[in-house]
């Protein structure tokens, strides 16, 4: 099967989305600074006349316009934002996270931290400001 490409005549009028989210900051993990670099690659990757699978107007990177690149992103406005792309697609979606990131000790579930997100002690719900 070849791969899917967004910009095919068969997938042209299609709605694709993008939402790229980049944490470099936190209150209780270390601070990551490659990830402004992590987040500019993979939007020169994704829109590249030629051979991205996307148009600029088609990727939302989080923080927005108001933040200076990377930094401190609200867990729930990543989460509306995810669930306002998938609303919106009827072809790709892709959602990128560059940031910290914890397995449950027993592996079942991914939580992606967010500036203010910390560990906590409850075994059922160890992660406080995390989406999983």
């Amino acid at each position: 099967m070849p791969p899917y490409n967004a910009r095919s005549p068969q997938n042209r009028a299609k709605t694709h989305r993008a939402v790229l989210i980049g944490v470099d900051s936190y209150t209780h993990e270390p601070d990551l600074p490659a990830v402004a670099h992590s987040l500019r690659l993979m939007e020169e990757a994704l829109t590249a006349e030629g051979t991205g699978v996307l148009d600029p107007g088609e990727l939302l990177i989080l923080p927005g316009p108001a933040g200076v690149g990377p930094g401190t992103v609200d867990p729930l406005e990543a989460l509306r934002e995810i669930r306002n792309a998938r609303e919106q697609v009827d072809g790709l979606l892709i959602v990128y996270f560059a940031g910290h990131g914890l397995v449950r000790a027993d592996g079942t579930d991914l939580h992606l931290l967010f500036s203010p997100s910390r560990v906590i002690a409850d075994r059922h719900h160890p992660f406080v400001d995390a989406l999983s």
